[in-house]
């Protein structure tokens, strides 16, 4: 299931000391803000409801998704360990609410709508009818 990241409450966390929204569900990564970040946390086979990686993007022992104002890990690392330093909380907010709070401005929804044209009324084709006559 994807969630809607401008309408949609997130769980408030803190991963490596930073402020973060967490969700459960998906966030499709070409809705989010520019300038933002967004990655996937991931359990191990052992504890798998336990997150102990935060890579790009995974479907493999995926927990979770984080999207955070600032980078978590670099562009070429693989992924990066989290060794219990991810705090989540009971609070839920909206984006607007999580900049508001922050003091970051409110990331404008910049999807794109493409209108689907609308279809053509069937075309009648009158065929020749094949008689005795």
């Amino acid at each position: 299931m994807a969630i809607n990241i401008y309408k949609d409450e997130l769980t408030f966390a803190q991963l490596f000391y930073r402020d973060v929204l967490f969700t459960g569900d998906t966030i499709f990564r070409d809705e989010v803000p520019e300038g933002w970040h967004c990655y996937d946390l991931c359990g191990s086979d052992q504890k798998p409801d336990k997150p102990q990686d935060l890579v790009d993007s995974s479907t493999f022992l995926r927990i979770g998704t984080v999207l955070s104002p600032t980078s978590l890990k670099r562009p070429s690392t693989r992924e990066r360990k989290v060794k219990n330093q991810y705090f989540i909380s009971r609070r839920t907010l909206t984006l607007a609410d999580f900049c508001d709070e922050l003091g970051l401005p409110v990331p404008q929804d910049t999807r794109k709508y493409i209108p689907r044209p609308a279809s053509e009324p069937p075309q009648l084709v009158q065929t020749a009818q094949k008689g005795p006559w």
